[in-house]
């Protein structure tokens, strides 16, 4: 029996002892730093550990505090507990130095203890991003119109294994281009995955300066490469077209007007007669549109309507106008593009973009889209319909396009995102 009792009564005196160092402690001022402060970095965690500080047991010590960020430490974490003496911060970013602030605290009233201040970088993510990015070189700019410069580059860092990879997750390298008018603070940035770009909506007898750098898929990022500057020549106003012409597509002839769908896209669009076909409600009376439709397909996401090529090279500004009807129901998006000739459709200029539950489904609309060309270049419309989930479905019309030079009235005009 007595031999039975003596744990508890180590028990009882142990947790004694406990209260009354506590009680004896006191918190007339903060508590000083931990010590032996040190840290471990990874990829994407930072771990810290400490010892309390030598004066816990006359001080009171309620637990930590860490700060951290990047450059300042802005984020705060609370610890309670003299005696936790590690933590792991998480998630942070790979290739990324921190900033770190490890306090004591307790509840006097004042300021707060001395900080103890420590940074850290993140690793790579992959081992193959472990080394110095070379920044792009032989970069080479060229004004090709008041209005637009080509960059090309080249990148001499090697290809990592991740980039090989050929299945359709696997991520690429990419590269930013910082331009804007020579001296000035107003910077513009693109990004692209080729090493070549097209930099529009610029003004005529204007220098320009670039840089551009790459960024590899774990987020590395080389260097700045040195500044290339060039000037824009002046604005030719006496090549500006002066009487406006204007070609308009009903789709009423068989032809469609050299109209076609796009081949490589897996929706088709399809010419339909508006009393003979019964799917689109409030149908025209004047005959025959175009039509494009989702399917049972997941994968069959858009279809392309693309134009034939419309040269009027003399004019800077063209008004497209055309009548849709988006089918109620609808979900997906709008895309109306323009492409340049000669240029592959993934270089297409969006124009106007917009989902079809935005767009009022179940009657026919007519949209003015004041467009600002490129100078002496013919180009190609393009309209696509777009499914963005697989359990998507849409239908939507197309009728009575027409191209005018020069301006859309100011009633009813949009302006397309082209420069």
């Amino acid at each position: 029996m007595i031999f039975t009792e003596i744990p508890q009564l180590v028990r009882l005196y142990i947790s004694f002892l406990q209260i009354y160092m506590v009680v004896s402690q006191k918190e007339w001022r903060v508590p000083d730093p931990p010590e032996n402060v040190r840290l471990k970095a990874g990829a994407d965690y930072v771990t810290l550990w400490w010892d309390p500080p030598s004066s816990w047991q006359e001080i009171l010590v309620r637990g930590y505090t860490i700060s951290y960020g990047i450059e300042t430490p802005s984020r705060k974490i609370v610890i309670e507990g003299v005696e936790t003496n590690a933590f792991t911060v998480e998630p942070l970013k790979p290739s990324t130095s921190y900033v770190f602030s490890l306090t004591a605290y307790n509840e006097a009233a004042g300021e707060d203890g001395e900080k103890v201040l420590l940074s850290a970088t993140t690793l790579s993510k992959s081992p193959e991003q472990a080394f110095n990015l070379l920044a792009p070189s032989e970069v080479r700019a060229n004004a090709i119109s008041p209005e637009e410069i080509h960059v090309s580059w080249r990148d001499g860092n090697p290809e990592t294994p991740a980039e090989n990879r050929v299945d359709f997750m696997s991520k690429h390298r990419f590269y930013i281009l910082q331009y804007g008018p020579r001296g000035s603070f107003e910077h513009k940035k693109l990004t692209t995955e080729v090493t070549r770009a097209i930099l529009r909506g610029l003004e005529g007898g204007t220098e320009y300066e670039i840089s551009l750098r790459t960024v590899m898929p774990g987020g590395q990022e080389s260097p700045w490469s040195q500044r290339e500057i060039v000037k824009t020549p002046e604005v030719d106003f006496g090549q500006i077209i002066d009487s406006p012409t204007e070609e308009r597509c009903s789709f009423e002839d068989a032809s469609i007007c050299e109209y076609f769908s796009d081949p490589n896209a897996p929706l088709k669009w399809r010419r339909l007669q508006t009393h003979v076909d019964s799917l689109i409600p409030n149908g025209r009376s004047d005959g025959y549109y175009m039509y494009l439709s989702s399917n049972g397909d997941p994968h069959a996401k858009f279809g392309r309507l693309i134009s034939p090529v419309y040269d009027v090279q003399k004019a800077l500004h063209v008004c497209l106008s055309f009548s849709f009807l988006v089918k109620s129901n609808s979900h997906g998006t709008m895309l109306i593009g323009l492409i340049y000739e000669g240029d592959p459709i993934h270089e297409g200029v969006p124009l106007f973009k917009e989902r079809f539950e935005q767009l009022h489904p179940g009657k026919w609309q007519t949209l003015d889209l004041e467009i600002r060309l490129r100078p002496k270049r013919g180009f190609q419309l393009m309209v696509e319909g777009r499914k963005t989930g697989p359990r998507e479905h849409f239908g939507i019309g197309i009728d009575n396009i027409s191209v005018k030079t020069g301006f859309c009235p100011k009633s009813t005009r949009h302006f397309g995102n082209v420069s």
